[in-house]
């Protein structure tokens, strides 16, 4: 480092490998030293970065038989219910996640939930899977960059973005026949590749677009309860994500009624990611 001087930048060769399965989000600092251990420079800023699953891709099979490990919860109590379902009652007026704590970036993704609910305020409270998810939780329980894949019990689904906070929708929210009403198992699935985005209900295509807003972060699931919904839970039987190549044999074509359905999906527009009437 004979030729240091301020103001000049100076790269090292270094080679790190990373440990398989790791990932997350982490921080470094840089200090100069010289060859007798005697610092000649103050530490550098924080610099940030993230890990993908050690540089492979990030999947896992979660069954819910015991408590799962690897995850995190984002608001809301969750639990082991009979030992084979991860079980939450939701938190009235707000929304909640529980996520895989490894990073991805191109997977298929797939859930299968119950949500109950005893009365009609609880049909349009949506339950989601979320993935490419990172930052902070907000005070709203939404992360600042996150997509979401919402369904309800009355029988609509909507595909939004959050930015840096700022949301909105790839798909309105849509009706589709595909969604089992009521108190029911739906399973939601998405494949994402790139800025190539798919989405299913129950097996069947519903919706596919792209957006390169988001490149990798976070998968899991939540939900959004209402204030005034009674008696409302959601069961959890299986979360499972796999390399997109050993993805879905689902038929790939938007039939028609959805298609119908989806270019009505534009009337729905003042209603937001909680399927909340805008102000």
């Amino acid at each position: 480092l004979s030729t240091l001087h301020p103001g000049e930048l100076v790269w090292n060769a270094f080679n790190w490998d990373i440990p398989a399965g790791l990932s997350g989000s982490y921080t470094y600092w840089a200090r100069v030293y010289q060859h007798d251990g005697t610092p000649i420079s103050d530490w550098s800023s924080a610099q940030n970065f993230e890990i993908s699953c050690g540089g492979q891709s990030c999947t896992f099979d979660e069954q819910f038989t015991s408590t799962p490990s690897g995850w995190a919860a984002y608001g809301g109590q969750w639990e082991l219910f009979a030992n084979d379902y991860w079980f939450t009652f939701g938190d009235p007026g707000k929304s909640i996640a529980y996520l895989y704590e490894q990073t991805g970036q191109d997977f298929t993704y797939e859930v299968k939930f119950w949500h109950g609910g005893s009365d009609i305020s609880a049909d349009d409270n949506p339950f989601r899977i979320l993935f490419r998810a990172s930052g902070s939780q907000e005070s709203n329980g939404h992360f600042p960059d996150e997509y979401a894949f919402n369904c309800t019990r009355e029988g609509e689904f909507a595909v939004w973005k959050r930015i840096d906070g700022n949301v909105s929708p790839l798909k309105a929210w849509t009706t589709s026949s595909y969604i089992n009403k009521g108190s029911a198992w739906n399973t939601l699935k998405v494949t994402v590749q790139g800025s190539s985005i798919k989405c299913y209900i129950n097996g069947h295509l519903v919706w596919s677009g792209s957006d390169s807003s988001l490149t990798s972060g976070k998968s899991g699931f939540g939900c959004y309860l209402s204030d005034e919904a009674q008696a409302s839970g959601v069961w959890v039987d299986y979360a499972v994500q796999t390399a997109p190549s050993n993805a879905s044999t689902d038929n790939d074509n938007i039939l028609e009624e959805q298609l119908r359905f989806n270019r009505r999906s534009a009337e729905n527009g003042n209603r937001d990611l909680d399927n909340c009437t805008k102000n």
